[in-house]
């Protein structure tokens, strides 16, 4: 559940701390590399303060991808495979329901898929 972290950083406004764990677990990575990433990715948080972050999430992974080019960071498997994952259930349930608030239905899931990694044993469900 590790990977759910970066997307519930992004949510809760902890930009850096979301562009950190995008890189978690990747070895030989410039530390000035990796803290511009991060200053990139808490912009496009504060920037995405005026939208729904899920209802941009394709333009965010895109801008995210395009940002570990630019400073050479490669990013985690788990958090690239999750956001890919994220839009293929976005657009498989939004032909299904095009009145779903995705967003509303997303962020109380990962919240509790949070909780469950933070403290296995103790929330049961």
């Amino acid at each position: 559940m590790h990977s759910i972290h970066p997307t519930l950083d992004t949510t809760q406004s902890e930009g850096y701390k979301a562009g950190k764990l995008m890189c978690d677990g990747q070895t030989n990575l410039s530390t000035e590399a990796v803290h511009l990433f991060c200053k990139d990715i808490e912009e496009l948080v504060k920037e995405s303060h005026n939208t729904t972050f899920f209802d941009k999430f394709g333009s965010y992974v895109t801008d995210i991808c395009g940002m570990a080019c630019s400073h050479r960071v490669k990013l985690n498997e788990q958090f690239v495979t999750m956001a890919m994952a994220i839009k293929v259930l976005e657009g498989i349930a939004l032909n299904l329901n095009p009145e779903l608030e995705l967003c509303n239905e997303a962020i109380p899931v990962l919240l509790k898929a949070q909780l469950k990694s933070a403290m296995p044993g103790f929330y049961k469900r």
